[in-house]
C-alpha cells in the first residue's frame, strides 16, 4: 500500500511540474500570438525545444535577476533597520540582533511578492525575443534596436555556441544563437 501511495505521489508530482510549466509558456505564447490555450501549449513547447541550447545560456537570466533582487533589497531593509533600532531603542531593545533577523526574514518575503513579477516580466521578454527571431529572422524585426543586435553580437561572439561552432540557419543547419528557424505552425 505504501508503494502505491508513493507512485501516485510521484506521478500527480510530475503531473503538477508538466501543467506549471505548459500553463507558463502557454500564457506567454497565447498573450502574444492570440491562440486557444492548448494551441499556445503544444507551440511554446515545440518554440523551447527548437531554442534549447539558447535558452540554457539564457535561461539563468530571470533566476540570477530575481535572486540578486531579493538580495539587495533583504539586505538594505536589514541594514537600515539595524541601524534605526541601534540609534533610537538601544537602551529599550536587548538584542538588536535578533529583532534585526526578523526583520530580514520578513523584508526576505515581501521581496519574494514583489520580484515575482520581475521573473515574470523577464521571462516573458525571453520567450518574446526567441519567437521574434523565429518569426523575423535575418530579416531583423522592427521591434529590435541597432543597438541591442549589436550586443546580441557581442554576445554571440563570447558565448560557449559561438566557440563551439553552433549556429541555427533557416534551411536547418547548425552554426550560433538562433538568427533563423523556419516557423511552420501548421
Amino acid at each position: 500500500m505504501d508503494a502505491i501511495i508513493c507512485c501516485c505521489q510521484c506521478y500527480l508530482f510530475v503531473l503538477e511540474r508538466f501543467l506549471k510549466f505548459a500553463s507558463k509558456m502557454a500564457y506567454h505564447h497565447t498573450s502574444i500570438f492570440g491562440s486557444s490555450f492548448c494551441k499556445g501549449s503544444h507551440e511554446s513547447h515545440y518554440l523551447k525545444c527548437r531554442n534549447e541550447e539558447f535558452l540554457e545560456e539564457a535561461g539563468s537570466v530571470p533566476f540570477f535577476s530575481v535572486f540578486f533582487c531579493k538580495v539587495l533589497i533583504t539586505s538594505s531593509v536589514s541594514l537600515a533597520s539595524f541601524a534605526m533600532l541601534d540609534m533610537f531603542y538601544e537602551d529599550a531593545i536587548h538584542n538588536i540582533v535578533s529583532v534585526t533577523f526578523v526583520i530580514a526574514v520578513l523584508s526576505w518575503f515581501i521581496a519574494e511578492f514583489f520580484t515575482d513579477v520581475l521573473g515574470e516580466t523577464v521571462s516573458t521578454l525571453l520567450y518574446c525575443y526567441i519567437a521574434d527571431e523565429e518569426i523575423m529572422g535575418l530579416e531583423g524585426s522592427p521591434f529590435v534596436t541597432p543597438e541591442l543586435y549589436e550586443f546580441l553580437d557581442q554576445i554571440n561572439e563570447s558565448s560557449d555556441l559561438a566557440a563551439t561552432g553552433i549556429e541555427y540557419t533557416g534551411d536547418g543547419v547548425e552554426v550560433g544563437i538562433p538568427h533563423k528557424i523556419d516557423v511552420n505552425y501548421t
